[in-house]
Order: structure tokens, then C-alpha cells, then sequence
């Protein structure tokens, strides 16, 4: 067994992707150019992808060599979801949404106008979901086209949405924001439900059969019911689901 973790700025080593036997051991360290601020996520193959402030996003093998990289306009804090057909999509802070092939070729690109330190999640037909600092939730189709964003263009946006959302298996999407409240949308990106929490967030809300918890900038963890289980396919939450396990195996289901 191998834990992957990244290494930031603080760590007179510079910015790196590191690689932990089981014992503690270290395996291997892979530099980047500044400061890995992305949690690292793992395709099909086992290449560990992860993002950096040089404007990397970086394919790693599980030896520890690079086996590609693309490069963003700005930097990359977010961390990648991956689809178990091996699509990567990554957020920027050059407000661009990106999907790219396993080869690391890119698909498409979606400009938000914002800047994304959300991390994108993925529902069951392939709507890829994301928030951006301009206080709005995006929900692209697989192919790079809006479907709808909320608040919508003529409303008044929310304050920014650093956290990543979660999709649940009916559909609707959990996420917070700086507005110091919790939102749940329904598919069709319609306001479901919104609980008030007592100060900003950009926490990623963690869905379990029964519950959604996430914290808060007030020093709390809040707790809510549910009757909503976690969607189990592809990338539905933060590292994919609510193990944290940030790996797809090729056409298997989400942990719950």
C-alpha cells in the first residue's frame, strides 16, 4: 500500500508530490515548480494526478515519473475529477473549466469569468458541476456546454463558492458558500433547500445515508438530516466519495 500526499511551500523541500510506503516510508518525490496546493486524484491506470501553482496540472506514474502535464493560464488549486472512461477536468484560477483525454489532450474548455478554487464533481450522466469565487454554480454537459448556472445570469450571484459541491442519488446537488449558508438544487438547477450556517464556508460537504456534514468559518461542524443517500458513480463528491479514496477503477461504483 502507497499513501499519496502533496508537500506545499512551508516545506524547505519546495513543492512536491510525494509518495509513502505503508511503513512511512518514503517511496518517491516528484517536484513540481511551486506550491501543490491540489489534492492528488487517481485514474484507471493508476496515474496520480495533481495541480500546482506553477500552472501545472501534472500526470504522475506509480513510479514516480512524469508521463505528461498540462498547462493552465494561471494556477491550479483544485483538485482533478476523473471519469471511469479516464476524462480529467480541472478548475483554474484563469476561470476555465477544462476537460482533457487520459493522454493529457485537452477536450474542451469552459470560461466561467471567474475564478475556480472548487473542485469539479461529477453526476450520473456526466453534468459536470463546479463553483467559482463570482458566487455561482456551473452545470456543463460532458461535451463542454452550459446547461444552467445558479444563481442565474440575471439574479444576483452568491458570495464566492470555494466549496465543492456533492451530488446525491436523487440528482440534487449539496454545496456551501461565503453567503454563510448550505444550498441543495434540484438536477434541473432550481433551489431545493437553504440552511443557514453561522459564517461562511468553503468546506466540501461530506453526504452519508442519513446526514451532510460540513464545517464552518464559526469554528463548527454542522450536521444535518438526510433521507438523500450519496450518488455512487463516478466523481459525486471530494475525492470522489465519502471514503475520501480519490481513485476510479475503471466502471465501478463510488464507495458510500
Amino acid at each position: 500500500d502507497v499513501i499519496i500526499e502533496k508537500l506545499g511551500r512551508r516545506h524547505r523541500a519546495g513543492s512536491n508530490l510525494v509518495a509513502v510506503n505503508a511503513d512511512g516510508t518514503l517511496k518517491w518525490l516528484f517536484p513540481a515548480a511551486d506550491w501543490v496546493d491540489s489534492s492528488p486524484a487517481i485514474g484507471p491506470d493508476g496515474t496520480i494526478h495533481v495541480g500546482s501553482w506553477d500552472n501545472n496540472l501534472y500526470a504522475v506514474r506509480p513510479d514516480g515519473t512524469e508521463k505528461w502535464r498540462f498547462t493552465a493560464d494561471d494556477n491550479i488549486s483544485t483538485s482533478p475529477a476523473i471519469a471511469a472512461d479516464g476524462t480529467v477536468y480541472l478548475g483554474s484560477r484563469d476561470v476555465k473549466l477544462y476537460a482533457l483525454t487520459a493522454a493529457g489532450a485537452l477536450k474542451w474548455s469552459f470560461d466561467t469569468r471567474d475564478t475556480i478554487e472548487a473542485s469539479p464533481v461529477l453526476a450520473a450522466d456526466g453534468t459536470v458541476y463546479v463553483g467559482t469565487n463570482g458566487g455561482r454554480l456551473f452545470a456543463i454537459t460532458r461535451d463542454g456546454t452550459e446547461r444552467w448556472r445558479y444563481p442565474a445570469a440575471t439574479q444576483t450571484a452568491l458570495a464566492a463558492i470555494a466549496s465543492t459541491a456533492a451530488v446525491r442519488a436523487d440528482g440534487s446537488i449539496v454545496f456551501g458558500s461565503g453567503s454563510n449558508a448550505l444550498y441543495a438544487l434540484r438536477a434541473d438547477g432550481t433551489l431545493l433547500w437553504r440552511s443557514t450556517l453561522g459564517d461562511a464556508t468553503d468546506a466540501s460537504p461530506l453526504v452519508t445515508d442519513d446526514a451532510i456534514y460540513v464545517g464552518a468559518a464559526d469554528k463548527r461542524l454542522y450536521a444535518f438530516n438526510s433521507t438523500v443517500a450519496p450518488l455512487a458513480t463516478d466523481w459525486a463528491q471530494f475525492r470522489r466519495d465519502g471514503r475520501r479514496t480519490a481513485w476510479q477503477p475503471m466502471g465501478a461504483v463510488a464507495a458510500t
